[in-house]
């Protein structure tokens, strides 16, 4: 299998894909990829009330 075509299904860039087959090829061991990008950060409501309200008097 191409490594384009593994970067494709696994969602990561053909060089990670050389970077962890090189990775193991060094231990051994195969690597376990974490779920790719920053984590989701959850706005309290408060702070979207005092965004809302600060946009609303500036227009």
């Amino acid at each position: 299998m191409k490594n384009v075509n593994i970067a494709r299904s696994q969602n990561i860039s053909t060089r990670r894909v050389k970077q962890l087959y090189s990775k193991y090829e060094k231990t051994g061991i195969t690597p376990v990829l974490k779920k790719p990008g920053k984590k989701t950060m959850i706005i309290p409501e408060k702070y979207i009330k005092l965004i809302i309200k600060h946009t609303k008097s500036i227009i």
